[in-house]
Order: structure tokens, then C-alpha cells, then sequence
């Protein structure tokens, strides 16, 4: 039982740092996304 524990316990832990991790990261990018914004997307439409 303790083994199940102490398992559950460190995916819970690796995944909880994965996650901080990721959403940290994501604040370095440019807040603008290019993609929604790509001029030569507006031209072609237009």
C-alpha cells in the first residue's frame, strides 16, 4: 500500500512541476499572436 502511495504521489509531483513549468514559459512568448494577424492573410482575403 505505502508503494501505491509514495507512486501516486510522485507522478502527482513531476506532473505538478511539469505544469508550473509550461505556464511559466508561455509568459515569455509575444502576447500577440502573429498568427491571428498576418497581413498577407487580410490581403488575400480581401
Amino acid at each position: 500500500m505505502k508503494v501505491k502511495k509514495l507512486t501516486f504521489a510522485m507522478m502527482v509531483a513531476i506532473l505538478s512541476a511539469g505544469v508550473m513549468v509550461g505556464c511559466a514559459a508561455e509568459d515569455g512568448e509575444n502576447p500577440e499572436d502573429p498568427m491571428m494577424e498576418d497581413p498577407s492573410m487580410e490581403d488575400e482575403v480581401n
